[in-house]
């Protein structure tokens, strides 16, 4: 048969258009999973690169055995401000309630609308209530997830993402009296409210919240030096400190030290790498790595700090599989490196180790104080590094349409008492059930203001009353029991905000089918609340 060679009509087109969307689809997603995969829980190296510094730094030996916790007494650098610490006890008011009556057929219509939403969220800093020990002092290790080929117009133009996430997130209290150091890492998908940025955030956005790792123009484009080199943005480090410190109550962190993925491999290398027990076989990335000892170079120990998933494990138990797991993998590595540190005379590798930070490594600690931890590290028996996550839970139940990990309080708060000898309460305010309300509460305000106008063009005694109504009063209702859930008075919240979530969709219907029938125009826009509420728009994942 002679095969048609007429033009694609019309349908054909069509076809053709839909196939290249949902290439351009799978490729978007393809480039976001590439993405999460490269989350790098690699930040603690730097302390175990920093006790290098040691070797070139004989001289400071004795005056830094006997002042370095003089050294941390005062506010960091004036080159990176100090940090205010969030206030550690909840109370957040709840929202600006709607001022619309309840529909009892006869009142007269308001012509008052919702109030403007998001008003609420506003987190303020302040002072914490609780004072840290003049021996202890908090450096926080940030690993920041960024390579440079998202900086790049091919790679923004792929649909990829820009944002620069603090993925690794671990405070460290060095208590200088009983030369110990305990190590609290802050998983990056904690529900997190960031001190003075509106909104509804993972900690891990906490950078994103501050600016990111460079300075950007008003376009958004990283702005570069005479040099051509990226500038530091400081405020995003301080973003994440100040973030941080929130969530130990308000103490005080005002030091770190940050470190990007690219430079893991040039870390390790320059050190001739590190013997260590691998105690799981896995495969990265088309890398397969077998249990037991063995010589582990950059690339290795890279892959090995960030696998977590069962499928990338061979033979793995369920204690294998997880951010807890990797996080004591990461404990381990350290203690390796620390080791080797010490076993090999690493004086020639000193220039090869700074020149592997160049860029890529951030800090407001000067050097003298960098040297300092590095004796005060080196001294330290491993035995007294103690590890702590302050993790939790996975929601069950769809915050903002994201998936969080809710922070348990009772253990946040034995954690605390464990490490700085305080009693703290428990923060409210960041617990699954009252996020669930907030989000719940957010949609509502976002519903009822949607809703308005045609709530004023029906009569009395309409679905759409009715439901607009019910809305309003819930809205009060559930206000009434957060505040009491903050307060500590009452445990009754979920209860009411599933209410609030039913009265939600009811409302939504309602106002849809208000809409046919009043022939009104236009989209009912019920669809952006995430985006209208966060102030700071950041890639969720």
């Amino acid at each position: 048969m002679k095969q048609d060679s007429s033009p694609a009509g019309p349908a054909d087109r069509e076809q053709l258009e839909k196939r290249k969307a949902d290439a351009a689809r799978r490729r978007k997603k393809r480039l976001r999973q590439q993405r999460i995969n490269r989350i790098c829980l690699i930040v603690v190296i730097v302390l175990a690169v920093v006790l290098a510094l040691v070797a070139g730094a004989f001289f400071y030996v004795r005056h830094l055995r006997k002042g370095v916790s003089t050294m941390f007494a005062a506010a960091p650098a004036a080159a990176a401000t100090a940090v205010p610490a969030a206030s550690a006890v909840p109370g957040t008011q709840a929202p600006d309630l709607p001022s619309e009556p309840e529909d009892s057929g006869n009142q007269p219509e308001s012509t008052e609308q919702p109030s403007e939403p998001g008003q609420s969220l506003l987190t303020a800093g302040g002072t914490s209530d609780y004072q840290l020990s003049d021996n202890i002092v908090n450096i926080l290790l940030i690993g920041v997830d960024y390579a440079e080929e998202r900086l790049t117009e091919e790679w923004l133009d792929e649909g990829g993402s820009s944002a620069e996430h603090a993925d690794v997130m671990i405070v460290l209290a060095i208590n200088f009296d009983k030369q110990t150091v305990d190590m609290i890492s802050l998983p990056r998908d904690t529900y997190a409210k960031i001190p003075g940025v509106r909104g509804i955030y993972k900690l891990n956005a906490s950078l994103d919240c501050g600016g990111g790792l460079y300075e950007k123009d008003e376009n958004g484009k990283p702005v570069t030096d005479e040099k051509g080199s990226f500038i530091v943005n400081r405020k995003g480090f301080e973003k994440v400190c100040e973030s941080c410190s929130r969530m130990i109550a308000g103490l005080p962190v005002n030091y770190y030290y940050a470190v990007t993925m690219p430079a893991v491999k040039q870390l390790v290398d320059a050190i001739g790498g590190v013997d260590y027990n691998v105690d799981v076989a896995f495969e990265m990335n088309g890398r397969e790595y077998a249990a037991g000892p063995q010589h582990m170079n950059g690339q290795g120990v890279l892959d090995y700090l960030r696998v977590r998933k069962a499928a990338s494990m061979k033979g793995a138990s369920q204690d294998d599989v997880g951010d807890g797991a990797r996080v004591n993998r990461q404990k381990e590595m350290l203690v390796a490196i620390l080791n080797q540190l010490r076993s090999n005379g690493l004086l020639l590798k000193v220039p090869e180790i700074l020149k592997s930070f160049d860029g890529q490594m951030f800090t407001n600690c000067s050097f003298d104080q960098t040297a300092a931890l590095a004796m005060y590290a080196y001294d330290m028996p491993t035995g007294n590094i103690k590890m702590w996550s302050m993790d939790g839970t996975w929601t069950s139940k769809r915050v903002a349409r994201l998936n969080f990990c809710f922070t348990d309080q009772e253990k946040r708060v034995s954690i605390i008492k464990q490490v700085y000898g305080i009693d703290v309460p428990q923060d409210r305010e960041c617990t699954m059930a009252y996020a669930y309300y907030f989000w719940n509460d957010l949609v509502a305000e976002r519903y009822l203001s949607t809703s308005h106008p045609l709530y004023k063009k029906s009569a009395s005694g309409s679905e759409l009353r009715k439901a607009y109504s019910k809305v309003s009063n819930l809205r009060r209702a559930c206000a009434e029991s957060a505040e009491r859930y903050l307060a500590g008075e009452s445990d009754y919240l979920f209860g009411a905000a599933e209410n609030l979530e039913r009265a939600n969709a009811n409302l939504k219907a309602a106002a849809e089918s208000a809409q046919h029938h009043l022939g009104s125009s236009g989209r009912l826009d019920f669809y952006s609340t995430l985006e209208r509420y966060n102030e700071i728009q950041v890639d969720p994942s």
